[in-house]
């Protein structure tokens, strides 16, 4: 189930990434396929972080093992 979240957040981000609303669009599935896998809804600063690594173009599997470090 999360890898199939994870493949449609690439594909979108890959197809749609070149409009600020469609950057929005792909970050706003970034960050829910990160909750997802993650288990819980990020706060503020867990999204500034959030912001950063999508911004860097991170992976989600990436971000998690990030996110897991913070924890």
């Amino acid at each position: 189930m999360h890898a199939d979240t994870i493949a449609k957040t690439r594909t979108f981000r890959s197809a749609e990434a070149c409009s600020d609303f469609a950057l929005e669009r792909a970050f706003a599935r970034w960050v829910a396929a990160l909750e997802i896998a993650l288990g819980f809804k990020l706060d503020a600063s867990a999204l500034e972080l959030a912001d950063e690594l999508f911004a860097s173009d991170w992976s989600v599997e990436d971000a998690v093992g990030e996110f897991s470090k913070a924890v």
